[in-house]
């Protein structure tokens, strides 16, 4: 039940913010990749058309990028924020790329670039993100969290770190997520798998602990028992809040031996309040939590699997008609059911968890939704539910229903 667009070389991706730019795509050459070149391109999401994605503007970076935001900051258009392979953070004004007056036969180095500060001292920003709430702060990891706030002078942002001790000393940040609720709260994930919560009002953490894994002895090295002693195995771990409840959040990695969604909870942090072991086979490389219907979320592993799962059931809605190992999957805010993702080769795509572009590109794979065992019926996701309505009955009742 999806189309899948598949484009060479495009690179780690990010959606539009706003609704004037919820078709557009900006992606970054990413860090490692075989291309000559570091691009930052920003295209058009058109399903009728030909390849799916329309290149808009294109400029010319320095160095290649190894995570990627964009934000709606003082207009739609907003700004695009690149961490670097070498620690740098460079701000692109959108607009600037989109002038139509630089194509791919007459490269720019720079062009658009507004600022561009190497505050991780060559460690590469293993991940990017703008504060939902306040949008001119700029959060990103290297071996440590640093956070800029833009909103006094874009060229030279003020820098700050959300308290101290840094306990990511040692490793690398693998993942940023601030908290979708609670504005001043901000998580971190380290290779280690460290998990860090940041609260930015007292300038302190106020949870941390490290994730069990396969390599550990469980809740021994959680409790800090023997297997405390043993030198914890490097990991990707990504996590994120949970977009409803505001002491929630998930956590994976990409450890073969131990391919699990552990869904964790402030109030209970003894232990997580909910596993899935049964989606994946073998390690989770990205995934992504739906802000359109916060009950599904998407993630992509070395089994070569691309799977929607209903966290609050467990019961996997949709797998994907894709054999890509996608290292990066993000829902887009604007565009319901559309998904951005980036495989191991750099390769971009774009999902759709709707059937799009049947007759203009009947040969795009497609596939059907699970039936659930819950209710023995496909899942309908929440943008497609009526919000409200009403009908008149036998003996001239209306009857009405909504959401509340």
């Amino acid at each position: 039940m999806e189309v899948w667009t598949d484009q060479s070389g495009y690179g780690i991706p990010t959606w539009g913010p706003s609704r004037k730019t919820r078709s557009l795509l900006a992606t970054g050459t990413q860090a490692g990749s075989i291309d000559e070149e570091s691009l930052l391109r920003i295209l058009k999401y058109d399903i009728n058309s030909t390849d799916g994605l329309e290149l808009q503007g294109v400029t010319k970076s320095p160095t290649k990028f190894s995570s990627l935001d964009w934000i709606d900051f003082s207009d739609p258009f907003g700004i695009i924020a690149g961490g670097m392979d070498d620690g740098a953070i460079t701000l692109w004004d959108p607009k600037k790329i989109l002038d139509g007056q630089q194509t791919m036969e007459n490269l720019k180095l720079g062009k658009g670039c507004v600022s561009a500060t190497k505050i991780h001292k060559g460690v590469p920003v293993g991940s990017i993100e703008f504060n939902p709430h306040k949008k001119n702060l700029l959060a990103s990891g290297g071996s440590e969290v640093l956070i800029q706030d833009i909103s006094a002078n874009l060229k030279q942002p003020t820098v700050f770190t959300p308290g101290v001790p840094n306990y990511h000393e040692g490793s690398r940040i693998t993942s940023i997520s601030w908290n979708r609720i609670v504005q001043h709260i901000l998580a971190s994930a380290s290779e280690d798998g460290k998990i860090v919560v940041w609260d930015l009002k007292v300038n302190k953490s106020v949870f941390n602990f490290t994730e069990p894994s396969s390599s550990s002895a469980g809740m021994d090295d959680y409790f800090g028992g023997q297997g405390a002693s043993q030198p914890p195995k490097s990991k990707e771990t990504q996590m994120m809040w949970n977009p409803q409840i505001p002491t929630q959040f998930v956590v994976a990695n990409d450890d073969d031996k131990n391919p699990t969604i552990n869904i964790w909870d402030l109030r209970n942090p003894g232990y997580p309040v909910a596993t899935f072991n049964d989606i994946h086979y073998s390690g989770i490389l990205s995934f992504s939590w739906c802000l359109s219907d916060p009950s599904l979320v998407i993630s992509s592993g070395k089994d070569n699997r691309t799977v929607v799962t209903n966290f609050k059931t467990g019961e996997q809605v949709l797998e994907f008609p894709t054999q890509s190992q996608f290292k990066k999957v993000r829902w887009s805010n604007q565009l319901h059911g559309k998904i951005c993702a980036m495989n191991d080769e750099g390769k971009s795509s774009v999902l759709s968890f709707e059937p799009e572009g049947l007759y203009s590109n009947p040969g795009r794979p497609f596939s059907t939704p699970n039936i659930l065992q819950s209710s023995n019926e496909p899942y309908v996701p929440k943008w497609v539910q009526p919000r409200c309505g009403a009908a008149f009955g036998f003996g001239n009742k209306l009857i009405t229903f909504s959401h509340q």
